[in-house]
């Protein structure tokens, strides 16, 4: 189940998926939480760590991505900024974050652990994620099948000859990244996403079928996602979809494990 909400602003929208996904936790305070990085959710964990951290210290969190690094290789790490932009402002313990091992012998079999860890949880309780304008939700690969979990993938950077998704030039990398059918699989999903490039890439995600061009084209096989966008990408996204996918208050919105 999917829904589109327009917040005016970005002030707006950053308070509104922090409250929401605070709501979220407050169901299930041990809840797993998968977090990705970018530049909006930055702005989401600091307004967390401003006006709601208890939500969030009892959670346990998953990093969505991570690039791997040859040996010699310096790749600045999605691990540590997750520590330093979420974990370290809201108290938590460093080791309640699990994510990719960037030095594992083996990215296939650190794949695999990651698999085995997840199955143990039991699942994703809160996605939390970025859509850009590649389409992507925090995973790596810009064509992931809709069927994958954890795997090994080519980091693609932007036509610009940048990696939005690590805010750098990237040359093509390996990158070790959750799949689409365990962002699909969580309980709740929550998506920002800011500006006309995104909201193209929006378009073209939502309007079509189900495929692996656009990641973000998952969103219409969560059990509940909602999409927080400005107005900007709104327009782009266009009335159409607008209506086709209207947001369901978190309180009204079906519970998928209810019996």
């Amino acid at each position: 189940m999917l829904g589109i909400v327009v917040h005016p602003n970005l002030a707006e929208l950053v308070s509104a998926v922090a409250a929401e996904a605070a709501a979220v936790l407050r169901t299930d305070p041990g809840g797993l939480v998968a977090v990705a990085p970018g530049p909006l959710l930055d702005r989401v964990y600091d307004r967390i760590a401003a006006s709601d951290p208890d939500a969030f210290r009892s959670a346990a969190f998953v990093s969505a991505s991570e690039l791997f690094r040859a040996p010699g290789e310096e790749i600045p790490s999605n691990r540590q900024r997750l520590r330093e932009r979420l974990l370290a402002p809201l108290g938590i313990d460093p080791e309640r974050l699990q994510s990719f091992d960037p030095d594992a012998p083996s990215p296939e079999r650190e794949c695999q652990r990651m698999d085995e860890w997840l199955d143990l949880r039991g699942g994703v309780l809160l996605y939390l994620a970025e859509c850009d304008e590649e389409g992507r939700l925090g995973i790596v690969q810009k064509k992931a099948s809709v069927r994958s979990r954890s795997h090994v993938a080519m980091s693609v950077p932007a036509a610009a000859g940048g990696d939005p998704l690590f805010g750098r030039p990237a040359p093509k990398l390996l990158g070790l990244t959750l799949g689409l059918q365990d962002f699909a699989a969580a309980r709740r999903c929550l998506v920002l996403a800011q500006g006309p490039a995104a909201g193209a890439s929006l378009r073209r995600a939502l309007g079509g079928l189900v495929s692996e061009e656009y990641p973000a084209a998952a969103m219409r096989l969560g059990r509940i996602c909602h999409l927080a966008v400005d107005p900007a990408a709104a327009e782009e996204i266009g009335d159409d979809l607008l209506r086709r996918f209207p947001i369901t208050p978190l309180d009204a919105a079906p519970d998928p494990y209810a019996p």
